[in-house]
Parts: structure tokens; sequence; C-alpha cells
């Protein structure tokens, strides 16, 4: 129920010019509440991507640190096993050695 006099005020000029308002300023929020929530989505998927390029760079340098350490443990096995054949070389070659000496040694008690 509309009060009386009010009836003209909300039917004629002044009324519409209301309306309009209203409408125009519904709109304006709606406008202004969707372009904020397309700025939230937009910041929600930038931290994602920020997120998933920080895995992705953490998930390399390990991988390059893992690479690099096993790089270095291969390096320290093969001059670890350079060293080893040296010394057998080595060992082997004095045993050559001594067995030269003694061959002689042995021989000339067998003549004896």
């Amino acid at each position: 129920m509309v009060p009386p006099f009010t009836i003209g005020f909300f039917n004629g000029r002044s009324g519409k010019k209301l309306e309009e308002f209203v409408s125009n300023s519904a709109n304006n929020l709606i406008t202004r509440l969707q372009n904020m929530k397309r700025e939230m989505d937009a910041e929600s998927e930038r931290l994602m991507r920020l997120k998933n390029e920080a895995v992705k760079s953490a998930q390399d340098k390990i991988k390059a640190e893992a690479k690099k350490a096993k790089d270095q443990i291969t390096q320290k096995a093969k001059e670890t096993n350079q060293t080893i054949k040296e010394k057998v070389e080595t060992q082997i070659e004095s045993g050559r050695e001594k067995l030269k000496e003694v061959t002689p040694k042995a021989k000339d008690k067998k003549k004896d």
C-alpha cells in the first residue's frame, strides 16, 4: 500500500530519475564486484605461477647439485682407481725386479 500523494512521485519524472540512479548504482556495484573478483582470480593465478616456478627452480637446483655431487664422486673414484692401479703396477714391477734378482741366485745354487 502506497501512502497518498506519493504515487505521482514514484510514477513521475522524479521516480524515473530515482529508479535510474538506483539501477545505475546497483550496476556499478555489480561491475566493481566482478572486477574485484577478476583481479583476485588473476592474483591467485599469478601467485600459483610464481609458486610453480619456484618449485621448478628448486627442483632444477637440486638436480644440478646432485649431478655435480655425482660427477665429483665419479671423479674421485676414477682418481682412486688410478692411484690403486699405479700402486699395483709399482708392486708388480718391484716383484718382477726381486724375482729377477732371486732367479739368478737360485740358478747359481742349483749349479753348486
